[in-house]
């Protein structure tokens, strides 16, 4: 049976990844409260953004925007996907 190479593990360029309230949160769209969750609006929130923060600086998008996040709990299973 041949043998199969390790992988090299890649080098952390942070130290911790965290969860934080979005900096443009009151800019972002919000979700009225008279209508229900849909498939075409779950990128909404109701209350407040999250943003996930690696040393302080925020995630952001392909295009360079910062990437709201709509619950804290996505935000949380983010922040630990960064972690592991």
């Amino acid at each position: 049976m041949p043998t199969i190479p390790s992988l090299p593990t890649l080098k952390r360029f942070y130290k911790e990844a965290k969860v934080v309230d979005h900096p443009d949160s009151a800019k972002l769209p919000k979700l009225a409260a008279d209508r229900d969750l849909s498939h075409k609006n779950l990128s909404l929130s109701r209350d407040s953004y999250f943003a996930v923060s690696l040393d302080t600086r925020p995630l952001k998008t392909l295009y360079k925007d910062l990437m709201p996040v709509p619950s804290k709990s996505l935000a949380l299973a983010l922040a630990e996907e960064w972690e592991s």
